[in-house]
């Protein structure tokens, strides 16, 4: 698997576990977004994943994705780099492959995250899914500004369109994306565990 793929599977596994395992709120999703619009200075920074909870108080998320270690190596020698990642958002994480970070490489404002990229997507029909986190270090909550009309309108014009039920999401990132299939698979019927099928009838 060359990075780009990876950096495809990182982006599907991220948007489909917040999906699938946050019931109750939903998310904007935004990918390789600039923290202006337009042509200006702001335009040239941009987060991998914005991700934001819709919801009365919403949490704002950039996942800054690396596969592998030179592109990080190379971004710890610019250390203003995130610096309107932090300044817009609750929680930052760097995404990775396993393995492939030391925690005591991650910068103090910002989390770790690993996923494993070699195992299949399987999404039951309850939604809920496979996909797994290993958070390898947790994100400090930062105190973020409240956004600009510039940061509002760039979410938008970059954001992930998702529409209609959990599975047309899922289909519509993976769309999107690339990346491997995802497999979906029924629940075995509990009730047919304690009672005859005569009297599901």
């Amino acid at each position: 698997m060359n990075d780009k793929e990876k950096t495809k599977e990182l982006y599907q596994r991220l948007c489909i576990r917040d999906i699938t395992r946050r019931f109750n709120i939903q998310h904007l999703f935004a990918t390789e977004m600039p923290y202006h619009c337009g042509f200006g200075n702001n335009s040239r920074r941009r987060a991998d994943l914005f991700s934001i909870s819709i919801e009365n108080n919403p949490i704002v998320t950039t996942y800054e994705i690396k596969v592998s270690r030179q592109d990080f190596l190379k971004e710890l020698k610019q250390p203003n780099k995130q610096d309107f990642a932090r300044l817009f958002s609750h929680y930052f994480f760097y995404v990775t492959p396993i393995g492939l970070l030391d925690v005591k490489e991650i910068p103090l404002y910002a989390g770790l995250i690993e996923i494993d990229i070699e195992k299949q997507i399987i999404i039951d029909e309850y939604g809920d899914s496979n996909i797994t986190f290993i958070f390898k270090k947790d994100s400090p909550r930062l105190e973020p500004m409240p956004p600009t009309w510039g940061l509002v309108v760039s979410a938008i014009r970059h954001s992930i369109g998702r529409t209609g039920g959990r599975k047309e999401n899922i289909e519509e990132i993976q769309q999107h994306f690339g990346g491997s299939v995802v497999i979906y698979k029924e629940r075995p019927d509990h009730r047919k565990m304690y009672f005859n099928s005569e009297d599901l009838k």
